[in-house]
């Protein structure tokens, strides 16, 4: 009897150790997840004198460029090699207004970022963002607009489907040539240029 009874206490026991350490395993997982998601914008990298944070989350870079901050898809580096014509900026800083226009027929994937670079610009450029397209579409009730009706005052930025990215200027019009990942190159080359992070 008292040797079943000392078996019954060391079963508890061990029951209860086992118990308090499973216990600890789960309370210090939920920590270590619980600290992971905080340090998910922890990186931090310089490029072309600003300081980067990089967000693990979104896969976005984010600096203070001008009074707010502005998201990035790509560092300036990874970008300075696509040709900007070179009063790209000056064209945009003393603009008015901007007209942003594209393609309806593009694929799906470059239409859902156009979406997302309409609206970035508009939030990132300071001036009214007019949206367009290029030629009369069911799927966007926007106006036709083309290279042809940019001015000084309300340049047109005109994003067109293209193997490489690039920038060429028509007048007072800015064409964005590329696709997908392209698109978000041009976009941040032209950010980058707009607020001055190419400059010396």
């Amino acid at each position: 009897m008292a040797l079943q009874r000392i078996q019954h206490r060391k079963e508890r026991r061990n029951k209860i150790l086992m118990g308090a350490v499973l216990s600890f395993l789960m309370v210090a997982s939920g920590f270590g997840v619980y600290l992971s998601g905080r340090g998910a914008q922890g990186n931090t990298v310089a490029d072309h004198g600003v300081a980067f944070s990089f967000d693990y989350q979104t896969q976005t870079y984010t600096a203070k460029l001008g009074d707010e901050l502005q998201q990035f898809y790509y560092l300036p580096s990874s970008v300075a090699a696509i040709h900007m014509p070179d009063d790209a900026a000056s064209l945009l800083r003393s603009s008015s207004a901007v007209i942003i226009t594209f393609d309806p027929s593009l694929s799906a994937r470059n239409l859902q970022l156009m979406d997302l670079i309409r609206f970035d610009l508009s939030s990132s450029l300071g001036r009214p963002v007019i949206s367009a397209v290029t030629n009369e579409s069911a799927m966007y009730a926007l106006p036709v607009v083309a290279c042809d009706n940019a001015t000084a005052q309300v340049p047109v930025l005109s994003w067109e489907a293209g193997e490489e990215a690039a920038v060429e200027r028509q007048g007072a019009c800015l064409r964005f040539i590329g696709n997908q990942s392209g698109f978000l190159q041009l976009r941040d080359r032209l950010l980058y240029e707009y607020y001055g992070v190419y400059e010396e």
